[in-house]
């Protein structure tokens, strides 16, 4: 019923308090992510998180890949070596992308044919199913967990950013919010690393 009144959960929304939670408590609020946050824990769901730091990314090369290309190639890596590791099997599916879906689905079938021969470890591709399947987040409560799950992720990295005496109140929320999820986090990288 939800879907069909074009109810979704973005975690900017609930976290802020914008759209469908707006004038809910932050109490309130912050009860409805932990409660979406522990979904991931209670269904075995392993999480993985591949970040592109755009500028330094473009520092780095002169002609550098699409930033979502580099972060999916990172994440297939990781999420093959994890599969392999249990003996499994995956499908892919993801939010709609008009301006990467082409490009990303040429990317799975290339990596399956040959590898990852230019990512961070290279490896071989093998348990994925098919290709990627591009659906509307509106359609697809796994697609809002995982909206949620990566706006806390990152929300967390721009927390941890800052000296602890001057992260406001939300950025504590989130770190707060993040022991809920942790215990299903793979990995989470953001990539190029800085400078030293």
């Amino acid at each position: 019923i939800a879907a069909d009144q074009g109810f979704e959960f973005h975690g900017t929304e609930v976290f802020q308090g914008h759209g469908p939670f707006r004038g809910l408590s932050l109490d309130a609020r912050f009860q409805t992510l932990r409660s979406l946050l522990a979904l991931p824990i209670e269904f075995d769901l392993p999480l993985f998180f591949e970040g592109i730091h755009k500028a330094r990314l473009a520092g780095r090369y002169d002609q550098p890949a699409h930033p979502h290309n580099v972060a999916f190639l990172y994440l297939i890596e990781k999420i093959e070596r994890f599969l392999v590791s249990r003996d499994a099997w995956s499908l892919i599916i993801s939010d709609e992308n008009h301006d990467r879906s082409r490009e990303l689905i040429s990317d799975l079938r290339r990596f399956k044919e040959y590898g990852t021969a230019f990512g961070h470890s290279p490896q071989s591709v093998e348990h994925f199913i098919d290709n990627i399947h591009f659906v509307r987040s509106q359609n697809s409560p796994v697609l809002q967990l995982a909206d949620c799950c990566t706006f806390l992720a990152n929300r967390r990295l721009t927390a941890l950013g800052k000296e602890p005496d001057r992260r406001s109140r939300s950025d504590r929320k989130a770190l707060e919010l993040w022991e809920t999820l942790a215990p299903a986090v793979r990995s989470l990288r953001v990539w190029p690393d800085p400078p030293e």
